[in-house]
């Protein structure tokens, strides 16, 4: 239809212009020419189009990402491959590489029609599901996708897995900018001008030390005591084992004990967030069994994802985390309502990530919500 368009055109051209017939049939066999190469290509290669539902979102909001693949019957695809989205790069690294992480920490939270399928694995032909319209094969499938730090990305195409003669035509990838929440935003902290280091009092704390001597001595002494009047024949102790507490349990109240302190009222901005987060550190090495407390924010969220830990909440976790880091490594000063606030989504996080124990038939089962 297209060549026919362009063959009528020429017609029209040449019956006004007949001097100019022999220039004309040249720029037409040129022009022919060129179209019928780029509808081989097109016939031959591998296409695709990926669009994003929206081009900016939080960290954390679910992004939909439509994938349309298409290729003609002369090739074999083999399966898709989108291992590469570990690596995708964030575009804002390149001019601030102190408060921008290098890649997108993406997400796909949901696979579509490709149920079950992970990016450490390639998706094999057989899930694909092409249709055949006329000579070529249309793959399309949504994806549901989150990305938890903030940049500049532009999504690609998976890695197209095939046999044939054809070529993989480049398709324009979709940008996406990923901002953090309005609490966090840069423009709310203000940086403290640095200070001369303080000698602080000194307290009973430091002093502990003569405490665990003493104890150290008299528990020698007991030791050599009991073993110079044990009895020979030996004496049957009855060992009571306690009851451990829930992790969410001892969370949530050293949460309330933290809020009973009125730390960020009093101005100890540093001693609430550093001790709000420690809280929310050992609840996930109680829940989870990850060494939270020695870990870096990414190192928790790579742990937890190797866990039964649900990614919905990772937003949330990284969230009160990051202010605590902030504060405690940057000397930021929140505003007020950050702190009230912040207590509040710890104990939401704790409340919906804890593990409830159901008894049935003197089985022990777990869940969580």
């Amino acid at each position: 239809m297209i060549m026919s368009k362009y063959y009528s055109c020429f017609l029209r051209i040449v019956a006004k212009d007949r001097p100019m017939r022999r220039q004309w049939i040249w720029v037409l066999a040129v022009l022919l020419g060129i179209l019928n190469i780029d509808a081989r290509l097109e016939a031959q290669g591998v296409t695709s189009v990926m669009r994003l539902s929206r081009d900016s979102a939080l960290i954390g909001d679910k992004v939909h990402l439509k994938v349309q693949i298409k290729y003609s019957k002369d090739i074999q695809l083999n399966g898709l491959d989108f291992s590469g989205y570990d690596q995708i790069l964030n575009r804002k690294y390149a001019l601030d590489s102190v408060n921008y992480e290098q890649y997108a920490d993406l997400t796909i939270l949901d696979f579509g029609a490709w149920k079950g399928m992970s990016t450490e694995h390639k998706i094999e032909a057989t899930k694909l599901n092409p249709v055949l319209e006329g000579d070529t094969y249309v793959i399309e499938n949504t994806l549901t996708i989150a990305i938890y730090n903030a940049g500049d990305y532009r999504i690609p195409p998976p890695n197209f897995i095939y046999e044939g003669t054809g070529s993989i035509i480049p398709s324009t990838s979709p940008m996406i900018q990923v901002f953090l929440p309005e609490s966090i935003q840069s423009d709310t902290l203000m940086l403290n001008p640095i200070k001369d280091i303080m000698v602080e009092k000194a307290n009973w704390s430091d002093y502990v030390w003569l405490l665990y001597v003493l104890g150290g001595i008299l528990g020698v002494l007991l030791i050599i005591y009991l073993l110079k009047n044990r009895k020979h024949k030996p004496r049957e102790v009855e060992i009571q084992i306690e009851p451990s507490i829930p992790a969410h349990e001892k969370a949530l109240t050293a949460l309330q004990v933290l809020k009973g302190k009125r730390l960020w009222q009093d101005g100890h901005i540093k001693a609430y967030q550093s001790e709000l987060t420690n809280i929310i550190r050992q609840y996930l090495e109680d829940r989870y069994q990850v060494k939270a407390l020695e870990m870096t924010t990414d190192e928790i969220s790579s742990a937890l994802e190797r866990t039964d830990f649900e990614a919905k909440y990772k937003a949330a976790l990284r969230e009160i985390l990051q202010v605590a880091d902030l504060v405690k490594f940057a000397k930021a000063i929140p505003s007020d309502d950050i702190h009230e606030s912040f207590m509040y989504k710890a104990i939401d996080f704790v409340e919906h990530t804890k593990e409830v124990m159901l008894f049935s038939n003197d089985a022990k089962t777990s869940e969580h919500d």
